[in-house]
């Protein structure tokens, strides 16, 4: 499987439904292990991607010859993982049983 195969089954996990994130295929070794709640995996999934993006960014204005485009694009793509990690917080709390 390349990068890019992972990528497209990964970014899946991004479409929201109106009931909150919904998962297409998934690889295996994505899915939440046994015990621990889908919602904490995709949060942690969007906390990694996030993660990563910055790195990526960091390390494209951080070489020998820069590239400002390819920066630009992984700060972008943080972006996009900071959004769909504030829905996917708030689809939590709204489905949260009243006190």
């Amino acid at each position: 499987m390349t990068n890019q195969d992972t990528e497209k089954q990964v970014s899946s996990y991004h479409e929201l439904s109106p009931h909150g994130p919904t998962l297409g295929p998934l690889p295996d070794h994505l899915k939440a292990p046994n015990g621990l709640s889908q919602d904490v995996h995709y949060i942690n999934l969007a906390i990694t991607a996030l993660i990563l993006e910055a790195e990526a960014g960091y390390r494209w204005l951080n070489r020998t010859s820069p590239s400002a485009d390819a920066a630009e694009l992984s700060f972008s793509r943080v972006l996009e993982h900071a959004q769909r990690l504030d829905l996917l917080v708030r689809n939590l709390v709204a489905r949260r049983p009243n006190d």
